[in-house]
């Protein structure tokens, strides 16, 4: 879905004309995302900053809200959380792009403020979780965790011990890329992130991108199978 990464343009266009056909769209508009906390509106009038098909043509950010109906804006995702949310009795969308650093970032209350702004409230506002890495996935090394909690120890609660969760006699154990190191819940910090500016939150679907291959995308498992490229999907949502 992405024509950042080597897939063929032809291709994605496709893709992309698909899920327009699917969910009866007359637009589909996307981000470069760039793992920030900005959020932009869909109008009439900047509609087409968010179609291009270029390779990172589209306008940077991380989160996307739109009223007009029929316009999808959509997420593209590797392993990061995508999250769609909705506010039905007033008609607003909107969708973000959570890696680690937009989800502390405050990319997630941003992309709420901009629905408000055009007319939703807190209220009524549903939001809901797409597939992303799990944490039985998601090795981090203990300078992260330690930069992660250093504003706000509370957060070490989102981590565990990576060795513990895959020892040799686990099931599918993992390989360790450090001698000390914790597993990361990044779906959980997002849900908790949402809970505290009063959205009720949903899982979609609860997979892990990272050891799902056949189905998801995943920039760490390409990663650590050396490949050049990784594709990206798409998490869609509109009036």
């Amino acid at each position: 879905m992405s024509y950042a990464s080597c897939d063929t343009a032809t291709h994605v266009t496709e893709n992309r004309r698909r899920v327009k056909t699917v969910l009866q769209l007359d637009h589909l508009c996307t981000l470069h995302q760039v793992h920030g906390n900005t959020v932009h509106t869909v109008c009439a009038d900047n509609i087409g900053d968010f179609t291009n098909t270029a390779p990172r043509g589209d306008r940077q950010g991380d989160g996307l809200v739109c009223t007009i109906p029929h316009v999808g804006i959509g997420i593209l995702t590797a392993d990061c959380v995508p999250v769609l949310f909705a506010d039905p009795h007033n008609k607003v969308v909107g969708a973000c792009h959570a890696g680690w650093g937009g989800a502390k970032r405050g990319i997630l209350h941003r992309t709420v403020d901009a629905m408000v702004a055009v007319g939703a409230c807190i209220d009524t506002i549903i939001a809901v979780i797409g597939p992303c890495i799990d944490k039985s996935s998601y090795e981090v090394s203990p300078i992260f965790r330690q930069n992660f909690c250093a504003d706000n120890p509370t957060y070490a609660t989102y981590f565990s011990n990576w060795q513990a969760l895959n020892n040799p006699l686990s099931k599918n154990p993992l390989p360790s890329h450090y001698t000390d190191s914790y597993a990361f819940d990044i779906s959980r910090f997002v849900r908790d992130r949402l809970r505290t500016y009063g959205v009720c939150s949903h899982t979609i679907k609860q997979a892990d991108t990272y050891t799902n291959p056949k189905t998801f995308f995943s920039f760490r498992r390409t990663t650590h199978k050396n490949h050049p490229d990784y594709g990206r999907q798409i998490s869609v949502i509109a009036v």
